[in-house]
């Protein structure tokens, strides 16, 4: 099983981010954030083949989706257009050091699949990426 610890981990080398945790500081800061930029990865999602014969086989698996939230603020910037600016570089420096990384016990590489402005609120800007990967059940 692949866990965001191990994305945390990974990304924690980004020395841009003064904060980087999972998904009980990502509950905490998305009302209450207190350190930028950060990041938070989060287990968004997991998707088993609907072929009820395959979810039992042997050599099951699923695809497991991964969301990255980034959070910048710029209290001079009452619409978020210079904070994106201030986002762009660490938008990059997440998804080139994920990108194509393959977590342990992952079948494959990570893939980078879409990315949205998530929130701006109270000059915070909060831009969700997301990464799949797929890896073998085994209960």
């Amino acid at each position: 099983m692949i866990t965001a610890s191990q994305l945390v981990e990974r990304l924690r080398d980004i020395k841009e981010l003064r904060e980087v945790e999972g998904a009980a500081a990502f509950v905490a800061a998305y009302d209450m954030i207190r350190v930028f930029p950060a990041a938070y990865v989060v287990l968004a999602e997991e998707t088993v083949p609907r072929d009820p014969l395959y979810v039992n086989a042997p050599d099951a698996h699923t695809d497991t989706t991964f969301a990255v939230f980034i959070a910048a603020r710029n209290l001079s910037d009452p619409r978020g257009g210079e904070t994106m600016e201030t986002l762009e570089p660490l938008i990059r420096a997440v998804r080139k050091l994920l990108r194509g990384w393959q977590p342990e016990g992952a079948c494959r590489p990570l893939r980078y699949v879409r990315a949205r402005h998530e929130k701006f609120e109270d000059q915070i800007v909060w831009w969700r990426m997301e990464f799949t990967t797929r890896y073998k059940i085994e209960d």
